[in-house]
């Protein structure tokens, strides 16, 4: 709004230039409201004194202020702001001070009555716009305050406002302040005037100095209608009034005029238009009511007086219509200057005729020769005539010429001229409207306009691209013809073995020369590349042939089809021995090459070949010994008969098409003779002279027809002297089978191409840069070209090469290409190309976006390993299946090319953490696992470790314990190496893996465990091993230099005599338990366990195994009653009696066992204590009866923490045997086998027997006497008590310190005589009472064979 307002006010600034001498009008309101008319006079200037001089200018006089607007026209604005008194006179009303400003509170103008009083002026009053208002307030000035010149520094507003600053707040007389530049009072404060929009502009008495200014904010009343009540003692008026305004829109004449003024208005002409009437506004003014008698409103020119009240005349007029004629077409019609009018041309017959042109007044025509154009019309009649001639259609003519328009019938030339859209083809066919092509297959050609546009395109195929894969060379004219292929029958006619040589491009390529199992040095393998094309001949050089250019016929055999022999390197380029050779190529001019050379430039360069160019073309692609079965391929000692030189071609040609490449005759090669090396080559030229100084030596290869098989292999090597030997030299009347073939050096190197999927240049061989034109086969059924796909990917095909592009320019590669059209299903909007790029034969394929497949990385090289795919560009998503660490893995294919490289790092060890070994324990570290590496080697290494080269396996037992960094170097095929460290910290042989171990064999049935044996063996510092078994039968022996790595069971060993035994021990290094198994050899089918145990108690200087061993050490006596005994017959050897054994446990755990039987058969035995968590065992294993019987078993010692708490019982799981086998003696079965029980304890010398066995009765089996002991006539003795009777003659002794009992008695024996049987037996607890256990025995005759049975006799109470 305030733009707007600034913008009006603009205006209204440059107005005020303008000198107007009514400056003031003054309206006299002195008669009051009830005056018919207030007088207005006009004045130039302000009074003498001012207008504030005069008290009437302020009560009774209303004083404006003339200001001109830019358009002319001009408004009054109050000097002051209306009075109480200009009210009073105006209203007819009573308000005292007259002086005072009025306000809403005394008179609201929105009642209309006081502007009806002003008009009787003559003068018309509004509320004068914002605009107006601001226009008045800044009386040409631009800032915010109108005084002082114009400035924005309200300090002296006090001189020109009331307001809050300095009113009292009470709005004042007027006039009182100073006027702005244009002499109005009060625009700033004393009371806000009121504008159009129910707005109050310039502040009041209570105002701010913001308001107060010319552009303060106004104040806004809202409502409908606007709410005044709240500031009604705040905003007064200033009368704004002007003239009465006359416009006239299209004329002159307008401006403001008072009442009753006669003016004259006049209409402005207007090209090209009329006159109508005058259109009043508002319609209500009329001549005879306002406008005057003599307005007209039909006369252009007419007077008006002028009503009291704004009027607006617009001429009406009417455009003047001018005729346009159309002749032969549409349009025609009348039309207004400068009106743009459409015409068009109407043949009469649109197949035949066609417009040609517009003829007449073409200048007002857009476009003469547009059968539709426009007309701009113009103030005049025009005529335009469309013209017609023969009709003529346009043919469209692609890729060739002939197009044009062209009527319909006409004939026209196509194709003079044809442009392939791609270099490299050539005009096939035509496509399109062909039915008028004279003949569709050529160009030029002739076509026939048909009645309507036609289009042709010319289809183009591939230019065939000469692989001149043969080159035909005739002697006689020294002309040359290239083919691509064999003539019809082949080359086999005499004509290309005698008057032509032909030959075959050998491409360039690679490949292994030499033989594997070569040991002379003269054959060894090596790679040769040759970077170079030659040509060679398809045949050895021929006697005709030779006889053609050299004029000699040297051979021993004759025949214009055989090959030329008995020739020398010296009559094949001449009598030098070479010495120039390679950096020269020249000959002798005398020689055949000599001759032949300046036959033609074709053959300018002919040379025998190199001996890599004839190994090369010999093998052809081939790596065995022979380029192809032998018997077929060459004439040699096998097969020839007569043995001679035979016709050239006569056998078949190796895989290039070369016949005689094998046998025949040798054929002599450029190079000297001499050993080959094993390094790759690229084109060699063999030595640079005779390696062997007074013996030069050429090489022939081949073998001949008298030689064997061995001597044709592609490999071999011969040599021939090159000295000045003329041809046909040597021994007369013998053939020297030496020959040639001639090889023609190129400077191209070809590579094989093949298209699959093309028409034309489908395959074959081109010289690098070769251009070659492709199309794809027509495509199938529902499908079309999709792409070219090439392998490898990555080559460089060239500029005009488009993979997309079916008609595209192919430039052969440095390398074998295969190109494959691809086609896709016609709906089908396209491929992407997916190339992953391998090093050295990238691969692409075009693929559907979306289509999942799997790609594979390529085998790393040797010392490499797949590290990750790269892919571009890296913002391809390869879909939620692709892992880029992967190898193998899933592609999803993105909606565009991409590419991914599978990139590989240098393989570094799987493990080279720190390992730890143990001196004396085998150790095993695959410190090249990961690697690679074709051999490794090492230093640093520990001793007894040894480092395998193939594998790069540590392995051995360590002897020294310490810490050790072993370098380990990985040797790789290609000459690199890596070196890397394993560090080792060898420990020293655990304690619980070394020193004495004992412990027992057994086998197991239904879960009892049955002692077969004992075992012992020894572990030293450094690991070795001895071992003893000692089984009923036998005696065993083993040893070990360590023991086995680690394993989850713990350390292994395994030891195997020669017999067949092996024993296999596992060992638990924590607790130095062992367990194993003993089978093979003398064991057969059976396998014993092992249990053992480390002696801990060996070492002295461990306190806590002598602790334990202090609570074990001692001495006790162990019954060993009858549980079970088996015998073989029942009667013949019963055996129910109790044998007895004593232990006494010593230092060093070792255990000293001693006793009978109870058939009086004495047992020793020494031992090594065993303990667990659950007491101390004694392992049980005596050899009885000349080591056909066995005591075995196990006692465990157990119940306290010291000895005089311990007893002695069997293992619940373990059978304490005795096994007698019997005698052998004839007629006698007296074997048995018993199971013994264990009870014991701990003997302490009993000093008082009295006491611990008072009350006992001494009692036998099979007897009825009990007798009863008493104390002896020593002091803690126990005998026999003598008060009883004693019919049996029972003695009785007790060993105090030994704790065992024996005696006798009598009783009558099987023959009814009395015998004396003695007893023997041990004193010990069962529980907490003392007991005594042993037997007796009695002799008994079985078959007439002597045989003991025992009974048991026992210490008890009381008597039974």
């Amino acid at each position: 709004m305030k733009k707007m307002l600034s913008a009006l006010f603009a205006a209204c600034v440059a107005a005020t230039s303008v000198s107007l001498a009514d400056t003031y009008a003054v309206i006299d309101l002195s008669e009051g409201s009830a005056a018919v008319s207030y007088p207005v006079s006009y004045m130039t200037s302000e009074p003498v004194g001012g207008w504030t001089n005069d008290l009437s200018y302020v009560t009774n006089k209303l004083v404006l202020r003339k200001i001109v607007e830019t358009n002319g026209t001009f408004y009054y604005m109050g000097v002051f702001e209306l009075t109480r008194g200009q009210l009073n006179c105006l209203k007819g009303t009573s308000y005292s001070n007259p002086r005072l400003p009025v306000t809403g509170a005394q008179h609201q103008y929105t009642d209309g009555s006081l502007n009806d009083a002003l008009k009787k002026s003559g003068l018309l009053f509004t509320f004068p716009t914002q605009a107006q208002w601001e226009c008045a307030c800044r009386a040409g000035t631009t800032t915010i305050y109108h005084f002082e010149g114009g400035t924005d520094d309200p300090a002296s507003l006090g001189d020109y406002a009331w307001y809050v600053a300095n009113s009292g707040g009470n709005a004042h007389e007027v006039g009182q302040k100073l006027p702005n530049p244009w002499g109005l009072y009060d625009l700033y404060g004393n009371v806000a005037e009121l504008c159009v929009g129910n707005v109050a502009r310039g502040g009041h008495y209570e105002s701010g100095a913001g308001r107060c200014s010319s552009s303060g904010q106004p104040y806004n009343f809202s409502g409908t209608p606007p709410n005044f009540d709240a500031f009604s003692t705040k905003y007064g008026y200033r009368v704004c009034a002007r003239l009465p305004l006359l416009t006239v829109n299209g004329g002159t004449g307008g401006g403001n005029w008072l009442k009753g003024t006669t003016n004259t208005v006049a209409w402005t002409p207007v090209a090209h238009h009329n006159f109508l009437y005058w259109q009043v506004d508002p319609p209500s003014v009329t001549n005879a009511q306002g406008l005057g008698e003599a307005f007209s409103d039909t006369n252009a020119t007419t007077t008006v007086v002028m009503p009291f009240a704004d009027v607006t005349l617009t001429a009406i007029t009417e455009p003047i219509l001018y005729p346009l004629t159309v002749v032969n077409g549409s349009g025609s019609g009348s039309y207004t200057n400068g009106q743009i009018i459409t015409i068009t041309a109407n043949p009469t017959n649109t197949l035949y005729f066609e417009f040609t042109e517009w003829t007449g007044d073409t200048h007002v025509l857009a476009d003469a020769d547009s059968a539709t154009t426009t007309v701009t019309m113009p103030g005049y009649p025009v005529t335009v005539t469309a013209n017609y001639g023969d009709k003529r259609y346009t043919l469209t003519v692609n890729y060739a010429s002939g197009g044009g328009n062209y009527t319909n019938g006409q004939v026209v030339t196509i194709g003079s001229t044809t442009t392939p859209p791609t270099a490299g083809h050539e005009f096939d066919h035509w496509e399109g409207d062909t039915a008028t092509v004279a003949d569709v297959n050529s160009a030029p050609t002739t076509f026939t306009m048909g009645a309507t546009n036609m289009t042709l395109t010319a289809i183009f195929r591939p230019k065939v691209v000469p692989q001149n894969t043969y080159l035909a060379f005739n002697l006689t004219d020294n002309t040359a013809a290239y083919s691509d292929a064999p003539p019809v029958g082949g080359w086999t006619n005499d004509l290309y073995r005698t008057t032509q040589m032909v030959f075959r491009k050998i491409p360039a390529g690679t490949f292994t020369m030499g033989n594997a199992s070569d040991q002379s040095g003269y054959e060894t393998r090596h790679t040769v590349m040759l970077t170079k094309d030659f040509y060679l001949g398809i045949f050895e050089v021929t006697q005709k042939q030779w006889e053609e250019v050299r004029g000699t016929k040297p051979s021993f055999f004759t025949g214009d089809t055989l090959p030329v022999e008995r020739v020398y390197y010296s009559d094949i380029r001449g009598n030098n021995d070479g010495k120039n050779w390679p950096a020269s190529n020249a000959v002798d001019f005398e020689s055949f090459m000599g001759h032949l050379r300046p036959k033609s430039p074709v053959v300018g360069a002919a040379d025998l070949p190199t001996e890599a160019q004839w190994e090369y073309a010999c093998r052809a692609g081939t790596t065995g010994d022979y380029a192809g079965p032998l018997d077929a391929l060459a004439w040699y000692a096998a097969n020839n008969t007569p043995n001679s030189t035979k016709m050239v071609g006569s056998k078949q040609p190796n895989p290039w098409g070369l016949y005689d490449m094998h046998g025949n005759v040798w054929e002599v090669c450029l190079d000297w003779y001499g050993p080959m090396g094993a390094l790759g080559q690229v084109d060699p030229p063999g030595p640079g002279g005779a390696p062997n100084a007074g013996l030069p030596l050429r090489v022939m290869r081949g073998g001949a027809y008298n030689e064997p098989a061995e001597n044709l292999r592609s490999a071999v090597r011969w040599n021939i002297i090159a000295t000045n030997q003329l041809a046909g030299g040597g021994l007369a009347g013998r053939s020297l089978p030496y020959g040639f073939r001639v090889a023609l050096p190129q400077t191209t190197a070809s590579y094989a191409l093949m298209v699959v999927n093309g028409v034309v240049n489908t395959g074959g061989v081109f010289a690098t840069g070769t251009k070659i034109g492709l199309s794809p086969a027509p495509a199938p059924a529902g499908m079309k070209f999709g792409a070219w796909q090439v392998n490898p990917a990555g080559a460089n095909l060239g500029a005009g090469f488009s993979p997309t592009n079916p008609q595209t320019l192919l430039t052969m590669p440095a390398t074998a290409l295969t190109i494959t059209a691809i086609y896709i299903p016609e709906a089908s909007s396209g491929l992407y190309r997916f190339t992953q790029n391998n090093p050295g034969a990238p691969i692409e394929s075009w693929r559907f976006s979306g289509e999942t497949f799997t790609i594979t990385a390529p085998p790393p090289t040797p010392g490499h390993h797949f590290n990750a795919w790269t892919v571009t560009p890296t913002s391809a998503n390869l879909g939620a299946g692709f892992a880029a660490n992967a190898a193998s893995t899933q592609v999803a294919m993105p909606a565009m090319d991409v590419m991914v490289t599978p990139t590989y790092a240098l393989n570094t060890p799987s493990d080279t953490s720190t390992a730890t070994p143990m001196v004396g324990v085998a150790f095993t570290l695959d410190a090249g696992a990961g690697m690679g590496a074709t051999e490794f080697s090492t230093c640093g290494l520990p001793g007894g470790l040894r480092l395998d080269k193939w594998t790069g396996v540590i392995s051995g037992v360590p002897s020294r314990a310490g810490d050790y960094v072993v370098t380990i170097i990985a040797h790789y095929a290609d000459g690199t190496f890596v070196a890397y460290d394993v560090a080792l910290t060898i420990k020293p042989l655990s304690p619980g893996l070394q020193g004495a171990f004992t412990g027992y064999c057994y086998d197991e049935d239904a879960g009892q465990r049955h002692v077969r044996g004992l075992v012992t063996f020894k572990v030293g510092r450094t690991g070795r091993l001895t071992a003893k078994v000692s089984l009923q039968t036998v005696n065993l022996s083993f040893s070990a230099k360590s023991w086995g790595e680690m394993t989850s069971a713990g350390h292994v060993v395994v030891m195997e005599r020669k017999q067949g035994e092996r024993l296999e021990l596992i060992a638990d290094s924590a607790t130095g338990h062992v367990t194993g198994t003993l089978t093979g050899g003398r064991l057969g089918s059976e396998t014993l366990l092992i249990a053992a145990q480390r002696n801990i108690f060996q070492d002295r200087k461990s306190a806590g195994a002598q602790a334990v061993l202090a609570i074990y050490k001692g001495y006790y006596t162990v019954a060993l009653p009858m549980d079970v005994c088996e015998t073989n017959p029942a009667l013949d050897n019963q055996q129910s009696g109790s044998g007895y054994v004593t232990l006494t446990v010593r230092d060093r755990g070792v255990v000293k066992i001693a006793g009978k039987m109870a058939d009086g058969t004495r047992v020793s035995q020494s031992a090594t204590l065993l303990v667990d968590n659950y007491g101390a065992y004694v392992p049980l294993f005596v050899k009885l009866y000349g080591r056909g019987g066995t005591f075995a078993g196990l006692l465990q010692l157990a119940g306290g923490m010291r000895p005089a708490d311990l007893r002695v019982n069997a293992v619940p799981t373990v059978w304490i045997e005795w096994i007698y086998p019997g005698s052998t003696m004839a007629g006698l079965a007296d074997r048995f086998d018993a199971r013994l029980s264990a009870v014991g304890a701990y003997y302490d010398s009993l000093t008082d027997l009295q006491v611990a066995y008072a009350g006992a009765f001494l009692q036998a089996e099979e007897v009825t006497w009990a007798m009863p002991l008493v104390a002896g006539g020593r002091p803690g003795t126990l005998v026999i008590d003598p008060a009883v009777e004693n019919p049996q003659a029972v003695k009785f002794k007790a060993a105090q310190r030994k704790g065992l009992f024996s005696g006798s008695f009598q009783a009558l024996n099987e023959a009814g005589r009395t015998a004396t049987l003695k007893y023997a037996g041990v004193l010990t607890r069962k529980d907490n009472l003392y007991i005594g256990d042993g037997a007796y025995i009695e002799q008994r005759t079985v078959n007439g064979r002597r045989i003991k049975s025992s009974y048991r006799i026992w210490l008890d109470t009381p008597a039974p």
